[in-house]
């Protein structure tokens, strides 16, 4: 799993942000790999966001070479959050199949 969430503020005062990444290994006995984004204002003109380059490999699983009969079922989330007055919450999710016809 890899990717990027951000918000800029536009509203003309100041917002808080806050959001959660997570990559979930569904057919697997495999702890969920999960990060929360730091909070943080966000001042008017500014941009808040994260990517999950910033932890490094750690929404990674290692699956090794995949075989016929073993097949991963991943699910992923991307969730950013921000309030000022009112709550906007943005989620971006995919849950996917991977086979050995993904090896590379």
């Amino acid at each position: 799993m890899d990717g990027f969430a951000w918000a800029y503020n536009g509203t003309g005062g100041n917002a808080s942000g806050s959001g959660r990444f997570r990559h979930t290994a569904i057919n697997k006995n495999l702890d969920e790999l999960e990060k929360d984004l730091p909070g943080d204002t966000i001042k008017q003109g500014e941009t808040y966001g994260y990517s999950t380059g910033y932890w490094g490999t750690y929404f990674n699983y290692f699956s090794g070479t995949l075989t016929e009969d073993n097949k991963w079922h991943c699910n992923a989330y991307l969730r950013i959050v921000v309030h000022q007055g009112v709550t906007d919450d943005w989620l971006a999710e995919s849950t996917n199949w991977f086979t050995h016809e993904d090896n590379r």
